[in-house]
């Protein structure tokens, strides 16, 4: 919407916090997928200040853990999570060795394109893939579902479908000496497959869901096989602050999330003053347009930072992600 004069409102803001926050909204190397708003003047200001050992807010190296939700926070989450896709594809090729199993659920389901079905009972698919299957060869389904699928709305491969904000603000944390994690409901080795080439995280960062894993060879040619049973307690909600604490020993500083999946995580993030960022999906046009309205009032009641795909991702996609 544009005044008078033709300038539009989200012009007008930018040249305002250019005015306020010129310091760091002139700096085009940080932060460039963003537009220069208070969401990227307040992550800034937020990271200088831990940053700073002459200011009470300096936080020491050890104690800097950053934690990203992976699905819909850096990586597109509708229509279906690419989790549960590629554990259909999975499923599929369990079919073409033994079409029998078309009778049983959810293989029945995957053969007729029930979407219904596939939306309500996305875990108990991955779990059915997850049945006695070499880690190795999941990593190269995930691997090959990524670089060479295509969504069908959106018209990218599914490694492109990472958000570039995103990446751009995990690799700023690290270089200011943060430690980063990805922290999600998806099987953790489903994430370990790509995070090197797309997150530029090491598999060691990567706190998801876990499938117990076997191994019956230690001296030859070791094959780690999972076994499609949970291990307790899942990664979401309270689960994923439980995983946090016990991977890093911490309670992170800095927390972006987009669903009630992640409340737990960011409740424990602003309980230890730390900068909490929720990303809203309102940009139907580049991505999706969908609202949480219960995160929202929670976000606006804590003073979090909302983020606006819309108005605040100068660009939403990156292309960095080599497979």
């Amino acid at each position: 919407m544009k005044n008078k004069h033709g300038f539009s409102k989200v012009l007008i803001l930018q040249l305002l916090l250019l005015i306020s926050f010129g310091s760091y909204a002139d700096n085009g190397n940080i932060l460039p997928s963003w537009n220069y708003t208070k969401n990227k003047a307040d992550i800034i200001e937020f990271v200088k200040n831990v940053s700073d050992v002459g200011k009470k807010s300096f936080v020491p190296i050890h104690k800097r853990v950053a934690v990203f939700d992976m699905d819909g926070t850096i990586l597109v989450e509708r229509p279906f999570y690419t989790e549960v896709l590629t554990s259909v594809e999975i499923l599929k090729s369990k079919l073409k060795v033994n079409p029998s199993l078309s009778t049983q659920q959810p293989y029945k389901a995957i053969i007729e394109n029930d979407e219904n079905y596939i939306h309500r009972n996305g875990g108990s698919i991955v779990k059915k893939a997850g049945e006695e299957i070499a880690i190795r060869d999941l990593r190269e389904v995930v691997r090959s579902f990524m670089k060479n699928k295509q969504h069908d709305k959106l018209n990218k491969k599914y490694k492109d479908l990472f958000y570039a904000p995103m990446i751009e603000l995990i690799q700023y944390l690290v270089d200011s000496k943060f430690t980063v994690f990805v922290v999600s409901t998806s099987q953790q080795e489903f994430i370990r497959s790509y995070s090197d080439e797309c997150f530029n995280l090491p598999k060691t960062n990567i706190i998801g869901s876990m499938m117990s894993f076997s191994t019956d060879d230690l001296q030859n040619d070791i094959k780690f096989k999972l076994s499609g049973e949970w291990w307790k307690p899942e990664n979401g909600e309270l689960g994923k602050v439980l995983r946090i604490r016990e991977r890093s020993g911490y309670i992170p500083i800095f927390a972006v999330g987009n669903s009630s999946g992640d409340k737990e995580m960011m409740l424990a993030t602003s309980g230890n003053s730390g900068f909490v960022m929720l990303v809203n999906h309102d940009d139907a046009k580049r991505e999706y347009e969908y609202t949480k309205t219960g995160m929202i009032e929670l976000a606006k009641k804590k003073s979090w930072n909302i983020v606006s795909m819309k108005n605040d991702f100068r660009k939403i996609y990156s292309t960095h992600c080599e497979l």
